[in-house]
C-alpha cells in the first residue's frame, strides 16, 4: 500500500496535536510538520475561515483535510504500522478506548485551571482581572489545589493501568493512549503550569518510571532530542 502525503497543520507547541505527531512518529510515517508560530495571530487568523470547523489541528491526507484530533489520532494508529498502536479486537480494543477516556477525563477535570488564561470571561473575570495580586492568587489556587486534589486520583488510576497490563497502559507494548498521556504529563514536568513545581509528578514513582520508558523509545527518543 503506498503511504499518502499527510500535512498536519497545529500551533508551535505540543498541546492536542501532540500525540497525533507521536503516533506518526512511531509508526514511522513521513508528514509534514506545519507550525503557526504562537506569536503570529494575524497569520492564524487569515488561516481560520479556510479550516474545516474554524479550528486546529487539521490534516490533510492526499490533499483532503479532515478535522478533529481524535479522529486523526485513531486513524493513525490503525492505518500504519499493521495497527500495532490501536488493536481492534475484542479486550484489547476496550483497553486501548478506555485508558484514552481516562486521559480525556483528565484533561476535562484539569481544564479550568489552564483555561482561566485564555478565556478569563468565561469563569466571570475580565482580562485585567488576571494581571491582579487577586487573579494570579486564583490562579495558583486552582492549580495548587488540583495538584492537591485530583492529581493523585489520576496518578493512582493510571499507575493501576500500567502496572496491571506490563509496563503501559494498555499492555506491554505502546498503543495510542500511551501517546494521548504522555504530552499532558511532560506539561507538568516542564514547568508550564506556574506555580506548580516541576516535581509535582516525582512521589507517582510508576509514572515517572513511565513516562521515562515513553521517552526512551528510539523514535521518541530521536523526536524530542531537540525538542526538549
Amino acid at each position: 500500500m503506498t503511504t499518502p502525503k499527510i500535512k498536519l497543520t497545529y500551533f508551535d507547541f505540543e498541546s492536542i496535536a501532540e500525540p497525533i505527531r507521536l503516533a506518526l512518529v512511531m509508526n514511522k510515517v513521513p508528514f509534514e510538520d506545519e507550525r503557526i508560530k504562537v506569536n503570529a495571530w494575524s497569520e492564524w487568523l487569515s488561516i481560520k475561515p479556510t479550516t474545516k470547523f474554524g479550528q486546529l489541528p487539521i490534516m490533510k491526507i492526499d490533499n483532503v483535510t479532515f478535522a478533529q484530533s481524535g479522529a486523526m489520532l485513531r486513524y493513525v494508529g490503525k492505518s500504519f504500522g499493521e495497527g500495532a498502536l490501536y488493536p481492534q479486537n475484542g479486550p484489547e480494543y476496550l483497553k486501548v478506548e478506555e485508558a484514552m477516556g481516562l486521559v480525556e477525563d483528565m484533561a476535562k477535570d484539569w481544564d479550568p485551571c489552564f483555561s482561566i488564561t485564555l478565556y478569563p470571561d468565561k469563569y466571570g473575570h475580565d482580562a485585567e482581572f488576571l494581571k491582579t495580586d487577586v487573579g494570579k492568587a486564583k490562579i495558583a489556587e486552582m492549580r495548587e489545589g488540583w495538584v492537591k486534589d485530583s492529581l493523585p486520583k489520576f496518578a493512582k488510576f493510571f499507575s493501576q493501568m500500567i502496572d496491571e497490563n506490563g509496563g503501559f497502559l494498555c499492555g506491554k507494548k505502546p498503543t495510542i493512549a500511551d501517546c494521548l498521556l504522555l504530552p499532558h504529563l511532560r506539561k507538568f514536568q516542564k514547568g508550564m503550569y506556574e506555580p506548580v513545581p516541576v516535581t509535582c509528578l516525582d512521589q507517582y514513582t510508576t509514572l515517572t518510571a513511565w513516562i521515562k520508558r515513553m521517552m526512551e523509545i528510539p523514535e521518541i527518543a530521536e523526536w524530542y532530542k531537540d525538542r526538549r
